[in-house]
Order: C-alpha cells, then sequence, then structure tokens
C-alpha cells in the first residue's frame, strides 16, 4: 500500500511522534524539534514546514510542489548529505558553516508547479 505524504499542518496529532522520531534519528533534542514543529501548526509564515512520510524522493517533490503553491519560488537546504539531493532535482550550491562551526553542504531547487489534480493550500497563510 502507498504510504501519503502528509503535512504536519493537517495531521497536528502526529507533531510529538515526528519529533521524538528526529530526535532519535539526528541526535537533536526532541524540544528543538516540537518547537520548529509548533511555529507550523501556528500557520502564521510558510516557513517552516514539516511533512510526515516514508518516500524520501516523493517527499521532496511533495514539498517542493506544496511550498510552490505558497508562493515560494525556489528552496534551500542544509546538510551534510552528499549525492543523496541530486537524485531529486536539487543542485549543490556552496558549503556553508553550520551552527556546530562545522562544514555543511547548501542545495538548492525550484519549486515545482502543484500536480494535476492535487490539492492546492489556501491563497496565503492566516495572521
Amino acid at each position: 500500500m502507498e504510504q501519503p505524504i502528509l503535512p504536519l499542518r493537517d495531521a497536528p496529532v502526529l507533531a510529538d511522534a515526528a519529533a521524538v522520531w528526529f530526535s532519535r534519528r539526528w541526535g537533536i533534542p526532541a524540544e528543538s524539534y516540537r518547537e520548529s514543529m509548533e511555529q507550523c501548526l501556528r500557520r502564521k509564515a510558510p516557513v517552516p514546514q514539516w511533512y510526515v512520510v516514508r518516500d524520501g524522493g516523493r517527499l521532496l517533490d511533495f514539498i517542493r510542489r506544496d511550498l510552490g503553491a505558497m508562493g515560494i519560488p525556489r528552496l534551500y537546504l542544509v546538510t551534510d548529505h552528499t549525492a543523496f539531493y541530486e537524485r531529486y532535482g536539487w543542485t549543490f550550491l556552496t558549503m556553508v558553516t553550520g551552527d556546530d562551526h562545522l562544514p555543511e553542504r547548501m542545495y538548492t531547487a525550484p519549486t515545482l508547479p502543484p500536480a494535476s489534480g492535487a490539492r492546492v493550500p489556501p491563497d496565503r497563510i492566516s495572521p
């Protein structure tokens, strides 16, 4: 069965479990994730957004479409992964220094138009 991609803003009940999962995966305190997820759930701005899914490639395209529908023309991503994002249409931009003062890779990609028949988010985020 195909796993749906869920914007966390449409499934806020998943926020705590997602924060714990990310914390265990990346070693960053769950509270840091919860704070960012709460910003997403308040819907005051199009960024940050959080998504729940199991297929990384589908997720990246979904995010590019979702944020494009919110009026964001280009996305930037900072990571220490190499050769992963290029497979999904992202371009390496430059090396940057992370909060931990270690070098990280910055990628960029244009957003995508909504898929035909896709649900389009509201024209504006509520204040």
